[in-house]
């Protein structure tokens, strides 16, 4: 009897034991706590969709391969002829990519769009400083050109103006992605609102052209030494052709349709 109470107290004696030590090891052992940081914008660019129309909301595209998916805030601002200042949304990136919806942009031409920092669900900040401008255009009108058999464009962004009698036609274009722009002055001297050929040289510069492209971080610009533009109507579109060669002998062979200056 003696003996079966001394191993019935022993065998309590060693479950106690057990439980504290590993009440003892739960209360030593340190949680994992994991480091919130701030976005990683090491990799972030911000270019445009499609042009807009006055009246109504822009968009621009944010990509970036360093920031991990999920819910963003953008503080942003956009500025030229469209100025907003204080601006936040918040965006889904998702595959690397996401949109950036705009407030109604009422004013035609330009607005560029600076993305000036994001926040994550952590409301961690990251500050941006590079690849974070876009412009946005207005869509009417068209310019198409070729510079050579296999590099062609096709500008969306089209208008007219005059000073006296020297018309102006201002296309801009650009891609998708955002990296090209490319630029388009045609210019008439003697214009008079009615239909028209001209046919310039440098030393008869009636008419002419100014070309420029822009690639991250260079600009390329050239100017006509001669060709001709020709106004074929002023109403209800102004549409015409031109045949030109710059001075760095870029060609630029197209046709446009705008609207007539007001």
């Amino acid at each position: 009897m003696k003996k079966t109470l001394y191993t019935l107290f022993l065998l309590i004696s060693l479950s106690i034991v057990a439980f504290s030590c590993k009440k003892s090891e739960k209360s030593t052992t340190n949680p994992v706590v994991t480091a919130k940081t701030p976005p990683d914008v090491s990799n972030f660019l911000v270019s445009s969709i499609v042009p807009y129309v006055p009246g109504s909301q822009g968009s621009v595209l944010l990509s970036s391969s360093s920031l991990a998916a999920g819910n963003y805030t953008v503080y942003y601002h956009c500025s030229y002829n469209n100025r907003l200042n204080n601006l936040a949304a918040t965006v889904t990136l998702a595959a690397g990519t996401a949109t950036l919806v705009t407030p109604v942009l009422d004013t035609a031409r330009f607005t560029i769009v600076t993305v000036d920092s994001i926040r994550n669900a952590d409301n961690l900040t990251a500050a941006l400083t590079d690849n974070n401008e876009a412009t946005l255009v207005v869509g009417t009108g068209f310019l198409n050109s070729s510079l050579t058999s296999t590099d062609s464009f096709k500008a969306v962004a089209v208008w007219s103006d005059t000073t006296g009698t020297m018309l102006r036609i201002f296309a801009f274009a650009y891609p998708p992605t955002g990296h090209l722009h490319r630029v388009v002055n045609l210019y008439l001297r003697n214009y008079n609102n009615t239909g028209i050929s001209s046919n310039f040289t440098v030393a008869n510069p009636i008419a002419g052209c100014n070309y420029s492209s822009e690639l991250p971080g260079s600009t390329q610009s050239t100017y006509s030494i001669y060709g001709n533009i020709t106004i074929t109507a002023t109403f209800p579109l102004l549409t015409g052709n031109f045949n030109i060669t710059c001075l760095d002998s870029t060609k630029l062979i197209g046709n446009f349709s705008c609207q007539p200056p007001q």
